[in-house]
């Protein structure tokens, strides 16, 4: 993930001045210099507006440059937290009456989903297909069948039985879901399986409250909701969004890179946050749906730098289940901005797509 607080940390810039005023010609000149530091302050906040809350189980963070005429900071709070109860109503997995929730527990027929939901839905199934299966938003029974899912119990002694994980694999599958957008609607043909959106609906929940803000003229904004960013303009200081990406390590958390992000969103999954540990071995959250298992390789975390915070939240799923080679190789045939992260030995590696270098601030 990102890291700040929480997830985001932009960086913030600023002087002071003194100065003694000997003659009437230096009290012009500051005058002057008062004047035009009160026209950029009609448009440049001192300090960020800043905002936040809980959504999808986890923190939401907005950073404002400055507010839009006729606006405030409470006002634009109330309009976000809408739009992210929203996405949770329709996408959760913990909500028994969310649409998602309430389609999986529907039969094999069509479902009529809201058009964001079947957007999302569509979205999942391109990158599906793209990944040959290693995003798989029908991956729900594997999930709850390694105590990852919704009530699930982290102190499970046992790993999954040979027999278990073959029964759960049968219900695993995103080429039996289909999604149509007019009118919009779903339909699952697995009997028995179910969709988890958890991969790709927090950052759909980014781009809908970023929505919002354009939509009540702000310009300049950072919005986070658990790690996941989108950055619009230039932050208070006139510069752009600068975002820290987490090492990933388990006793510490510290700052590995950092990037300069403008009018673009930035997605991170790893390996070192959620996990269980059977029998004094750690396994992760990210299972692969070919497998039916928790990750095993080296690739530590992925980020991603795309238009589309929803789209960079699944890719830096879909790469991280891939590992560091095929992640790599998938990454450049789609043209991603792409960082990883990788263990060798007792240190971290940093490979990077040629894209990414643009946003790196360490190379500037």
């Amino acid at each position: 993930m990102t890291t700040s607080e929480p997830g985001v940390t932009p960086v913030e810039h600023g002087n002071q001045q003194r100065c003694t005023v000997r003659s009437l010609a230096l009290a012009a000149a500051i005058l002057l210099a008062a004047a035009v530091w009160l026209i950029a302050s009609s448009w440049r906040s001192p300090q960020p507006i800043t905002f936040g809350g809980e959504t999808m189980g986890t923190t939401y963070t907005v950073k404002l440059a400055r507010l839009p005429a006729g606006a405030s900071a409470a006002q634009l709070k109330r309009s976000v937290d809408d739009a992210l109860r929203e996405v949770n109503r329709k996408m959760s997995t913990y909500d028994p009456n969310s649409e998602l929730s309430r389609w999986n527990a529907a039969g094999e027929d069509w479902f009529p989903v809201s058009e964001d939901t079947a957007r999302v839905v569509a979205e999942s199934l391109r990158i599906g297909r793209l990944t040959d299966g290693a995003f798989d938003v029908t991956v729900g029974p594997l999930v709850r069948l390694w105590r990852f899912g919704p009530g699930a119990s982290l102190s499970d002694a046992a790993a999954p039985s040979a027999e278990q994980l073959a029964a759960a694999q049968s219900l695993v599958g995103y080429q039996r879901i289909d999604v149509e957008m007019n009118p919009p609607r779903v339909r699952r043909r697995i009997a028995g399986g179910s969709v988890d959106l958890s991969a790709i609906a927090k950052g759909f929940g980014v781009d809908r409250a970023a929505e919002v803000l354009e939509a009540a003229g702000v310009q300049d904004y950072m919005v986070e909701v658990g790690g996941e960013v989108r950055a619009r303009g230039v932050n208070h200081a006139g510069l752009p969004w600068t975002i820290a990406i987490e090492t990933p390590r388990l006793d510490a958390r510290t700052v590995f890179r950092t990037v300069r992000l403008r009018d673009a969103s930035l997605a991170t999954s790893g390996d070192y946050r959620n996990y269980r540990e059977i029998e004094g071995r750690r396994y992760c959250h990210l299972i692969d749906p070919r497998t039916g298992k928790p990750i095993e390789h080296q690739l530590a975390s992925v980020s991603v730098i795309h238009a589309s915070c929803m789209t960079a939240d699944a890719w830096a799923t879909a790469l991280s289940v891939l590992g560091p080679e095929q992640a790599m190789t998938t990454a450049e045939k789609n043209g991603l901005d792409v960082l990883l992260i990788v263990r060798v030995g007792d240190r971290f590696e940093c490979r990077t797509t040629p894209g990414f270098a643009a946003w790196s601030a360490e190379e500037h």
